[in-house]
């Protein structure tokens, strides 16, 4: 299935990445991630090193996907696990997050950070609207050839409302998500939304890029 121009679409898309960290919704994360850890330093100095070993992936992960627009599915999960993982030491009991990945995708290559901001909607939004605790799985299956991810919550849908109410950074978010994704596959509507029966499901099917990648073959591109 055709993706448009190679040259112009890898480029356009690589140049989307270095954006993500210029989010206001990310800044945030990171202050907060960054607060917490001032906080425990000499109160708890083994839950910072892990803290710590978790936020050096993720920012690993945000420049590889800067400086390459597909990595595995594996590298990305990596860098979700680390997201999610800090998430849980900082709300404790009132979060739950679940992977469910087919192994047979993890090899596949995929936009890099593409999910991020899907998990942290996810998460931000969960909490604030859902019973507790918030409740937030992410699913990794094949679809047809393609790759389809699930990050899914329980809660309700945060409209933008005109770029004043709480959704909007949601909206900014899911809007450079879409614009990531037209680039590099042009024509295509590859990200919805769902919200049913208390949960609010955002979905991306990823087409299949130039073949796959090895385990570490992500890694060594950087």
């Amino acid at each position: 299935m055709g993706v448009g121009h190679p040259g112009n679409s890898t480029r356009r898309g690589s140049d989307l990445g270095p954006r993500v960290l210029r989010e206001p919704m990310h800044l945030h994360f990171l202050c907060n991630t960054l607060h917490l850890l001032q906080g425990l330093v000499h109160r708890d100095p083994d839950r910072v090193e892990r803290m710590l070993d978790e936020l050096c992936d993720l920012l690993q992960h945000l420049l590889l996907s800067t400086r390459v627009p597909h990595v595995a599915v594996r590298d990305e999960l990596t860098a979700l696990r680390a997201y999610a993982s800090l998430q849980k030491l900082r709300f404790g009991e009132r979060l739950d997050v679940e992977f469910d990945i087919d192994a047979a995708t993890l090899d596949r290559r995929v936009p890099g950070f593409v999910l991020y901001p899907l998990l942290e909607n996810a998460v931000k939004f969960g909490m604030q609207t859902g019973p507790s605790p918030a409740r937030v799985v992410v699913r990794v299956r094949r679809h047809h050839g393609d790759v389809e991810f699930d990050v899914a919550n329980t809660g309700h849908w945060v409209d933008g409302d005109g770029g004043r109410g709480p959704g909007h950074g949601a909206q900014l978010a899911l809007a450079s998500v879409r614009e990531r994704l037209e680039a590099l596959y042009p024509g295509r509507d590859l990200l919805s939304i769902v919200e049913r029966d208390g949960w609010v499901r955002a979905s991306i099917v990823v087409p299949p890029a130039a073949g796959r990648l090895a385990p570490r073959a992500a890694t060594a591109s950087a």
